[in-house]
């Protein structure tokens, strides 16, 4: 059975029960998590909840060209803010004007590196995935045990 969920990743996953789900899909909601403390919570309660033989796919709009033509201004405003204030800034974090019925609201984005995804994977116990640009990622469990390589 398919089950289609709409609400707080974080709090979902962390009252699913361990090893319960075969597969989880992500649609441009990953970059909205606002901290990397939740970030990684996300993804390890994410890695409780998956069943052995598993499935996620993540996509992810902060890796394309339009979004980053679009928005370059902020993104370099961003940087701008890092290098100033490295302490209270991380790095890649944007709050993107949004529209929504003549309403403007500031939405948040991280923009990820593909390297800064494959690492809180990795953290989070996740052994021998699947990356790529197009979907972020696609894979199947190899092992089980986060101390294992």
């Amino acid at each position: 059975s398919v089950e289609f969920v709409c609400k707080n990743m974080t709090n979902y996953l962390w009252e699913c029960k361990q090893e319960s789900i075969d597969m989880i899909v992500w649609i441009a909601s990953f970059q909205h998590i606002p901290s990397k403390k939740e970030r990684f919570l996300t993804t390890k309660y994410m890695y409780r909840c998956l069943k052995y033989e598993w499935i996620v796919i993540l996509t992810n709009r902060s890796f394309s060209l339009r979004m980053i033509k679009t928005h370059r201004k902020t993104i370099l405003k961003s940087i701008w803010r890092k290098i100033i204030n490295p302490i209270n800034h991380e790095r890649n974090n944007l709050f993107i004007p949004w529209k929504n019925n003549n309403t403007v609201y500031k939405r948040f984005y991280h923009i990820f590196t593909k390297n800064e995804l494959k690492k809180i994977f990795y953290q989070c116990g996740f052994r021998g995935f699947f990356f790529s640009m197009y979907i972020k990622i696609l894979s199947h469990k190899a092992e089980k045990h986060p101390h294992v390589n």
